[in-house]
């Protein structure tokens, strides 16, 4: 089975609001996998008001998103069966660092312990 995987990338810096023309849009073929790798299926995508800054090229805490990707650029990432691994979350994010840290090693096939620490909010145990 073959899918296209849809980039959007930055095209030119924003003078005020973004508008569609700071944008482009890429479509590559995604290679098939290999056995011991997973491919990931993004639904969402989120935007953060962090990014914003990054469109600028002036100094800022964060480094500019380039606009041209480099020459041969290639991104992969492979998700491999290691055995078990153990997360403990912090306590002032409990839901999303325990969902983000634990869901790359369950879908790789490995079996996750999760403890939340001991000062985390219910929600966090829940989980």
């Amino acid at each position: 089975m073959s899918f296209t995987n849809k980039q959007i990338l930055l095209a030119s810096r924003p003078e005020g609001e973004p508008t569609l023309a700071n944008f482009k849009l890429r479509e590559t073929a995604v290679p098939e996998i290999s056995d011991g790798q997973v491919l990931v299926r993004h639904h969402y995508l989120s935007l953060d008001p962090y990014m914003r800054g990054r469109m600028n090229e002036g100094k800022s805490y964060a480094e500019p998103q380039p606009l041209t990707p480099y020459a041969g650029e290639a991104n992969s990432y492979s998700y491999i069966p290691l055995g078990a691994g153990f997360v403990v979350s912090p306590w002032n994010f409990p839901f999303a660092i325990l969902a983000g840290t634990a869901a790359a090693p369950i879908a790789a096939g490995n079996t996750v312990v999760l403890k939340p620490a001991s000062e985390t909010p219910m929600m966090g145990w829940l989980f």
